[in-house]
């Protein structure tokens, strides 16, 4: 009996142990399940949150993008200025916006005086500023803030057709320029309308079920503030949250009811909501990591794809041969400049799709950035590389024929990182590029020499421009009656201290490499001015580049040099060839006015080696024109012919003519009789440092002339 009773005490202390214990287990399992619900709803409304976030930034960022790239764009800046500015917006910008993905529509807000456009899907806007809300002249004054170069202001604003995601920007010079007054700049505005369509991408892109615009957040539903640029809130992206997890613990809710195997279902209920919310993770991680190893536009991989895909090809087979390719379109810009980005964007995408198609088995395709892509095989592609470029691409209705030029580097064993063997096919495209373009080129140690003696005679020119180590020599100019000295040609001249005299062509190439040629310009005017200050019966001739005539400020420094030596400027005569005034003839024009206003003279030099026309003589108005030497040469009638029929043309248009290389008192004869007005050459003297012309200057003319 005793026994009895121990053992019922022992069976229902024990089943108040395993009720008390499963009770306990119960609740644990319960409210375990209840946090891990909890826990999974929140996470999944910060990745609904975090995502549209994400996608209101992408908007942003992608819209700032694309107005930077209209914005900072030097044919642009320039046209804006020019009569053409409302036909040139209606052409590059304004007819698109009817059907072009990144904007719908478009505004151009002239300078003080000017007039202002504007279009929204490819109609004309009467009242373009009332065309949006209050809101815009916020925006309109951060376009002037110094971060907005780099990052452009983009807000919403609320339209006459709804809301709408808009950014602004000045529009001026891709290289930015202090001297401009921001004052003078037109503002380009440029807006997406938040449209269904819009709606639905966004929800599809980011999985964002049920998203709609409000005006209000709604009770029960996430949300995410759309606001202006005065940061008021506008709308509201609002969504349902999914609540994954109470989802998920209203499916394995009723195996918590079941007895002995509810453990088991339930396990496996967590589980599988574990692995939907995981696999619901990557996939957006997935989606994030295509987004930031592939480029937009083509779909290829990006600059970050490819160097993860050469540094995976270095690890993995590191001895097996790699060839590395990259492609530059040859005068991509040409096509923007003709076509619009638009266009040159479609253009792109072609030439990838031909790429893909054409090179099936290439592991790894990429785009740059601009107008390079890159090719990363086990082979040498060879002229297979731009072979996808020979048939014209039909776009738009239009037939665009383009080419490339292909750097290649080879990777064939031995240690090379991924950095090394991009920069060395880098370096092949660049050489490519300077033979003459459309062409395959692989690299070759002679690259790097070469790349070498260019940096280290560049810093070497640097520093001796910086410490005026650059000598200036003049050439007498003779008048061909009296054969008196009238002017003088400065010529630059640089004595290295290790590799001695440099030869003028080249140490002018490498300058214009460098980006020197500006500060090499400027010495040698100053100088030359300087020399001949006090020279005041002879007139002095400047080389200059086309790199220093586009400059706009060329023309403000030689005016503060010409005032600053209280220089007559009617002595200066400024020599340009005719590769100046094709490459920017508007430029050239506008740069040619304010020199004649200042009373510099100017004068086509090489005349007789390239293409100038009697049309491009008359336009530019030159004062003088400078015969090429093979003109001067005369070896048959024919020779004779032409330099008589050309001193001619010159003399209709009332332009002196100076002859160069004037070696022989024969040739000087031929020029004087044909008509030239000035001579120069080793007939009369060979450029001499200022103190022999001086000399020179004041002997007696007829022993003035020496041979070299």
């Amino acid at each position: 009996m005793k026994q009895t009773r121990i053992t019922r005490r022992v069976i229902i202390i024990g089943a108040i142990a395993f009720a008390i214990t499963a009770l306990s287990l119960g609740y644990s399992l319960t409210s375990s399940f209840n946090a891990l619900s909890s826990t999974a709803d929140r996470l999944d409304d910060s990745r609904a949150v975090t995502a549209t976030n994400g996608a209101v930034r992408a908007l942003g960022k992608q819209l700032g993008s694309t107005i930077r790239d209209n914005a900072y764009w030097d044919d642009a800046y320039k046209t804006l200025q020019t009569p053409e500015r409302e036909s040139w917006i209606d052409t590059t910008w304004g007819s698109i916006t009817a059907d072009y993905p990144l904007y719908d529509t478009l505004v151009v807000i002239a300078p003080k005086g000017g007039k202002t456009v504007g279009y929204h899907r490819g109609k004309q806007l009467s009242d373009p500023l009332g065309f949006f809300d209050g809101s815009l002249p916020a925006l309109i004054k951060a376009t002037h803030a110094p971060e907005a170069r780099e990052t452009v202001p983009v807000a919403f604003v609320q339209s006459r057709h709804g809301p709408m995601l808009v950014g602004a920007a000045a529009i001026q010079p891709n290289k930015p320029d202090a001297a401009i007054d921001p004052g003078t700049l037109s503002i380009m505005i440029m807006g997406k309308e938040i449209t269904p369509a819009m709606m639905g991408e966004i929800s599809r892109n980011f999985s964002i079920r049920d998203l709609k615009l409000e005006d209000e957040a709604s009770p029960g539903r996430l949300s995410t503030p759309l606001k202006d640029a005065l940061g008021q809130t506008l709308y509201y992206f609002t969504w349902p949250p999914e609540k994954p997890g109470s989802k998920s613990l209203l499916q394995v809710k009723p195996a918590l009811m079941l007895v002995a195997g509810t453990f088991i279902a339930l396990l496996a209920g967590i589980i599988w909501a574990a692995w939907i919310f995981i696999s619901d993770l990557r996939s957006h991680e997935a989606a994030a990591r295509f987004d930031s190893t592939h480029d937009a536009l083509t779909k290829l991989f990006n600059r970050t794809g490819l160097k993860e895909q050469l540094e995976a090809a270095l690890s993995r087979d590191g001895e097996k041969q790699l060839f590395l390719h990259v492609l530059g379109l040859d005068n991509f810009k040409n096509v923007n400049e003709t076509w619009g980005h638009g266009l040159g964007d479609a253009l792109l995408v072609a030439i990838a799709e031909r790429l893909r198609a054409d090179h099936p088995d290439v592991p790894c395709l990429a785009r740059l950035g601009g107008d390079e892509f890159a090719l990363l095989a086990d082979r040498p592609l060879g002229p297979e590389t731009i072979a996808a470029l020979k048939e014209p691409f039909r776009i738009k209705g239009r037939v665009i024929s383009i080419s490339g030029s292909v750097g290649m580097a080879r990777l064939d064993g031995g240690a090379m990182n991924a950095a090394e063997l991009a920069r060395r096919a880098d370096l092949a495209l660049h050489r490519a590029k300077r033979l003459g373009r459309n062409r395959v080129l692989e690299f070759s140690h002679e690259h790097d020499e070469e790349d070498a003696e260019q940096r280290s005679m560049e810093n070497d020119l640097r520093l001796a421009i910086e410490a005026c180590e650059i000598n200036v020599v003049f050439q007498p100019i003779i008048a061909a009656r009296s054969r008196l000295v009238v002017g003088v040609e400065a010529l630059a001249r640089w004595t290295h201290p290790e590799r001695g005299p440099i030869r003028p062509d080249i140490f002018v190439r490498v300058a214009e490499k460098g980006g020197l040629v500006d500060d090499l310009g400027r010495l040698v005017l100053c100088k030359a001015l300087m020399a001949l200050n006090q020279q005041q019966d002879i007139w002095v001739s400047v080389n200059v580049s086309p790199i220093q005539l586009k400059n706009p400020g060329f023309v403000d420094e030689l005016e503060f040099v010409l005032q600053e030596l209280r220089f007559d400027p009617s002595r200066l005569l400024l020599e340009v060839t005719e590769s100046a005034i094709i490459s920017e003839p508007d430029l050239a024009k506008r740069s040619f006015q304010r020199l004649k206003a200042l009373g510099v003279r100017i004068a086509l030099d090489d005349f007789g080696c390239g293409y100038a026309s009697v049309g491009t003589l008359r336009e530019f108005g030159f004062d003088k024109m400078k015969l090429d030497r093979s003109l001067t040469v005369i070896e048959d009638i024919k020779g004779a012919t032409l330099l008589n029929a050309t001193v001619q043309l010159a003399s209709a248009l009332g332009l002196p003519v100076t002859a160069e290389g004037v070696e022989t008192a024969e040739q000087a004869t031929i020029m004087e009789t044909v008509g030239c007005t000035d001579m120069q050459g080793f007939l009369f003297s060979k450029p001499v440092p200022i103190e022999e012309l001086e000399a020179l200057l004041i002997s007696d003319p007829a022993d003035a002339y020496h041979a070299a």
